[in-house]
Parts: C-alpha cells; sequence; structure tokens
C-alpha cells in the first residue's frame, strides 16, 4: 500500500459493539488497501445465539460488498462472553467460501484450536499467543497473532522456522519463559515499558486509560525477570 506497510499481512480489526459501526471500518479498511480484517462478534450483549452471530458477519459481507474482503474471526470469549462454536464455523465457510478464511483464538484453550484444525484443515487457525506457536504449526496451523511477539519476534521466528527440528521443544519454551513473565507483569503495561526499554523511545511507555503505565521499580523487575530468560534486548539506537 501507499502506507509502505505489508498489506497482504496487515489484519485491521474492524469487530465493534454496533453493527454499523463494524461495517464502516470494514469497508475504511479495504479503501485502505488492507483485503484481511480481524473481526470480534459484536462483544455488549451476552449468551447471544449463534443465528444472532452469523446475522452479524453476513449483514457486514453483504454491506461491503467487495470480493476481496478476506474475514479472519478473532475468538476471545474471555473478553467478549462470545465464542465462535464449530458449528458456526461450518456456517460462514459454507455460506461464504473464500471470504471467512482463518481465526485467531485467543481462548488459550489448545484443544479447541486442535478441534478447529481437525474439522477444517484448510482453516487459518493462528494462536492467540506464542505459547502455543509449536502447537499449531504441528497440527497444520499458519501460525501465532500475538501483541508480545513485538519483543519475543526473534525467538518466536527461531521457533517457526525449526519446528520440525530436534530443538523444537527447546526453543518453544525458552519463548514460553519470556511470555510468562511479560504476563505477569500484567502484560500490555509490561509489554509496553520493555518496549521503551528495547527500543530506548520512552513514548512506548504511554498508556490509553483504563491501563495504566507500569511503575518504574515493576519495569525493572520484569527487566531482572527477562534477563533471567534466553530473552535479550536489541541493541537501543
Amino acid at each position: 500500500g501507499a502506507s509502505g506497510l505489508p498489506m497482504d499481512k496487515l489484519m485491521i480489526g474492524t469487530g465493534c459493539c454496533a453493527l454499523p459501526d463494524t461495517i464502516r471500518l470494514t469497508k475504511a479498511a479495504l479503501a485502505a488497501g488492507a483485503d484481511n480484517v480481524l473481526m470480534l462478534p459484536p462483544f455488549y450483549y451476552k449468551n447471544v445465539s449463534d443465528e444472532g452471530v452469523f446475522d452479524v458477519f453476513a449483514r457486514t459481507v453483504e454491506a461491503v460488498g467487495e470480493d476481496r474482503l478476506r474475514i479472519y474471526l478473532y475468538d476471545f470469549p474471555q473478553m467478549t462472553g462470545v465464542r465462535f462454536s464449530l458449528d458456526l464455523i461450518d456456517r460462514f465457510l459454507d455460506s461464504f467460501p473464500g471470504t471467512v478464511v482463518g481465526i485467531k483464538d485467543s481462548s488459550g484453550d489448545i484443544d479447541n484450536m486442535r478441534a478447529i484444525l481437525k474439522r477444517f484443515p484448510d482453516f487459518g487457525v493462528f494462536a492467540g499467543t506464542e505459547r502455543y506457536l509449536l502447537d499449531i504449526l504441528r497440527d497444520g496451523g499458519p501460525g501465532c497473532i500475538s501483541a508480545s511477539t513485538n519483543l519475543t519476534a526473534p525467538m518466536a521466528a527461531e521457533v517457526y522456522a525449526n519446528w520440525q527440528a530436534d530443538r523444537a521443544d527447546a526453543l518453544q519454551e525458552s519463548v514460553n519463559a519470556v511470555r510468562t513473565a511479560i504476563e505477569a507483569a500484567p502484560m500490555v503495561p509490561g509489554l509496553k515499558a520493555m518496549m521503551a526499554r528495547s527500543s530506548g523511545d520512552s513514548v512506548w511507555t504511554a498508556m490509553r486509560p483504563p491501563l495504566m503505565k507500569l511503575s518504574a521499580a515493576k519495569a525493572e523487575a520484569l527487566a531482572e525477570a527477562l534477563a533471567a530468560t534466553e530473552f535479550r534486548f536489541a541493541e537501543a539506537a
């Protein structure tokens, strides 16, 4: 795209609480040259039916009306209170072949990811954490989509490149140790603090409420925890 971003790899998050917002954002993503969108289901109302969730995606596909649209479902039940059941995924694939093409599964439930891969082998199942990168690759999935790969990308890339090698498990364990440390920070403030440290740019520590910036003491403790793993900070520019 004109932005210089790799549009074939970019997924724009367009799933909102309100259907008109989802449609508007999805149209805007395509207008900007990003055909891949990552869609949360509407997450205000809980315990909604599969039929209701299906209708949201059906109306979005219809309203956007672009054959180049590629939808990746964003399954994050801890946040949304909504699950994409296997039967619902089956209906999406039947109704919108070539349009609904994958899922980011942030449930943390590797058995669920495996069940999707087993039933739909050609469906792009991405783990929502690099913790399950090796498992996903071994089961025929494409990889992971994870915020913490902003820090762990070089280590995760080693797993990706060597997933069939004898050392794959050891590489994955090294990644897991880093992920565990970041999660305990808590996750997003800890990740931002370490991005600032790695890049030498303090702008990374800026947080949008209700999330709050990590204290200096906690940032130092996290840096020490990371030093005990295989993780190495990038040389600050």
